[in-house]
């Protein structure tokens, strides 16, 4: 079995921490085929930073969502010593950034797909629909050093710069969190179809934008990025090392 997870969810379950009851040795990386990245958006130019949120309300993703809700939660508590300071509105991905629009919550987590290197990007379609809204949407980002002190609790997740003018509106660089997406699989899934799934995915690559707009950000490049060689299943990592991405 192939899964989609991530590198804090696979923390979780190492440390054996919420929502988890008890460890796991976790699963391990066959290759990475997007980043996500989060910031906020607001209608309120008024709402400049994060410290201007204090007795406001974010639209959020599910609870249990890592890259809506887990890791923004985190960033607020950890870098930012604004727990329960904030009002936190659980809803959705979709229903966050409508609620927005509907004037329900102050501001919405919004953001999108994109390659390592930052230069590809590809909203979703929530954040698709706020930008064809011809509301003026307002950036606003997690804070470079409220970032890095959160993932400094040990959460593996990349601080990502996303430069101005990556979405419609947005006039200043943001200050994002980013988190891999993943296919993994359980350490004893065999070694060969390991090997064989990345060889396959490589000789493909140009292919899956034929399906899936996020193909268009997927490069050879992108497969092992984001984990530590220790975390790369063996089989995919023969691979990888010999196709010359990983040293």
């Amino acid at each position: 079995m192939i899964v989609g997870t991530g590198p804090v969810l696979n923390h979780l379950i190492k440390k054996g921490l919420p929502p988890f009851d008890q460890k796991d040795e976790g699963v391990k990386l066959l290759a990475t085929f997007a980043l996500n990245a989060r910031w906020l958006g607001t209608l309120n130019p008024k709402l400049k930073a994060i410290p201007d949120l204090v007795g406001k309300s974010i639209g959020l993703g599910r609870k249990p969502q890592i890259n809506f809700a887990f890791i923004p939660e985190a960033i607020l508590r950890e870098g930012w010593g604004f727990a329960g300071k904030i009002k936190l509105q659980y809803l959705g991905t979709s229903p966050a950034v409508k609620a927005l629009m509907d004037g329900l919550v102050d501001v919405a987590i919004i953001g999108g797909y994109m390659d390592p290197t930052g230069k590809k990007f590809q909203p979703g379609p929530p954040e698709i629909e706020l930008m064809a809204s011809g509301k003026k949407v307002y950036h606003i980002g997690w804070g470079e050093k409220e970032i890095k002190k959160t993932i400094a609790t040990g959460l593996p997740f990349i601080p990502f710069k996303i430069p101005a003018g990556t979405v419609k509106g947005q006039d200043k660089d943001v200050a994002a969190f980013a988190n891999t997406l993943t296919w993994c699989a359980a350490p004893e899934f065999p070694d060969e179809y390991a090997y064989e799934f990345v060889k396959l995915l490589v000789k493909n690559v140009t292919k899956f934008k034929e399906y899936h707009s996020l193909g268009k950000l997927l490069s050879p490049e992108l497969f092992p990025y984001g984990w530590a060689q220790k975390d790369i299943h063996p089989g995919a990592l023969k691979a990888y090392k010999e196709l010359k991405l990983i040293k």
